[in-house]
């Protein structure tokens, strides 16, 4: 339950924050210095903020990536900037499994750490807020022949500390209405768990929103949930969540297998085709290592 409630953070929270993402280029020669705009950004942080970074080459020996020691010598030089920026903004490495810094990790996420990843801790109340944000997030390169293409990690790290140290609360809705779990139901523990988890750890509202009785999407609305919906929208739901995604809007989408036919082919309109497929994991070697997508 652990795992997935993490899984979910990342990508409430980099649905949240994909708008602020911006590339920077590898051509010219700034590689190891940071925007000015960055710069006066960080400037304004008045809280202190621990960034936590776990790098191991090999951690994944079924999916080497030989790009990302160049990615993780850029990541160490821009977030060294960003300490020179703001000295309220502490940087810490770690790069064996025994290292204290992991150990410190460990003690902020419930006793949890994972490689090649990036650990936000702002002291801005109690207790502190905390993000995290895999390293492979933060640029583009080739797995074989190790050349980078592109490293955005300055502008989406910069993104997430803004985020982690404002006042301003970010808002998710979970629909109900078409018998799909809900934040209120008892007896759905990972969904409750995940919401008290936005709210520690990426400063987001969970509220739920009945999709029936709703005229439209509320404007407030960052990331609409759709957890595992188990019968059709009617055309005047789909209605309404066509006007929002067509204003940027996004969406977090789980289906319950041939429940909503409509919606299905709503979804694929926008690139999204829902398949009856089996995906299987060859990397631990065993046949019960399939998962059932649909």
């Amino acid at each position: 339950v652990t795992s997935v409630i993490v899984i979910a953070i990342l990508v409430f929270a980099n649905l949240i924050a994909a708008k602020h993402k911006k590339r920077l280029d590898l051509t010219r020669d700034r590689m190891f210095s940071i925007d000015d705009a960055t710069r006066a950004a960080l400037k304004t942080v008045n809280v202190d903020v621990d960034i936590f970074v776990t790098y191991l080459e090999d951690a994944n020996p079924y999916q080497v990536d030989n790009s990302l020691p160049q990615a993780y010598t850029i990541l160490k030089n821009v977030l060294t900037e960003f300490h020179h920026a703001n000295e309220r903004i502490r940087v810490k490495f770690a790069e064996n499994e025994g290292d204290e810094v992991v150990a410190q990790i460990r003690q902020h996420y419930g006793g949890q750490s994972s490689a090649n990843m990036v650990y936000i801790v702002a002291h801005r109340g109690d207790p502190p807020l905390k993000l995290a944000v895999p390293i492979m997030e933060l640029y583009q390169g080739d797995p074989k022949t190790g050349s980078l293409r592109v490293f955005f990690g300055e502008a989406r790290l910069a993104s997430a500390i803004m985020q982690a140290t404002s006042d301003r609360r970010h808002r998710v809705y979970s629909t109900a209405g078409h018998n799909e779990a809900t934040v209120e139901r008892p007896d759905n523990l990972s969904l409750s768990l995940l919401a008290r988890a936005l709210d520690a750890w990426a400063n987001t509202d969970v509220k739920t929103l009945d999709l029936p009785a709703a005229e439209k999407i509320p404007d407030d609305c960052e990331v609409l949930f759709i957890p595992g919906i188990r019968s059709d929208l009617e055309p005047r739901e789909i209605a309404a969540l066509e006007a929002y995604l067509q204003d940027g809007g996004r969406i977090f989408v789980g289906l319950v297998v041939d429940a909503a036919p409509r919606f299905c082919q709503f979804l694929e309109k926008w690139g999204i085709r829902v398949n009856n497929d089996l995906v299987v994991d060859p990397s631990e070697g065993r046949t019960r290592d399939v998962l059932y997508s649909r």
